[in-house]
């Protein structure tokens, strides 16, 4: 990017945003496009978006939705039949 550490997290902080708040969006936007895959496992979804395991990434799509990843996925998969 070109820029350093603290000018970066300067600009961030004027758009009122972090690394962190950007990662975690990346990381949601992710995991609702893989989920809308029949055959993908939950698992599968969790590692790749990079979380160590299944627990800690159900936590964090149930933050970022409302529901489990496996509801999300089975209404997301409902709706495409």
């Amino acid at each position: 990017m070109a820029i350093g550490q603290r000018t970066l997290q300067r600009r961030l902080r004027e758009e009122v945003s972090s690394f962190r708040m950007i990662v975690d969006r990346e990381r949601r936007n992710m995991a609702l496009s893989m989920l809308e895959e029949p055959k993908r496992r939950v698992i599968d979804v969790a590692q790749a978006v990079g979380f160590d395991d299944a627990t800690s990434f159900a936590k964090a799509f149930r933050r970022w939705t409302g529901e489990s990843p496996t509801a999300y996925q089975a209404r997301a998969v409902e709706q495409q039949a």
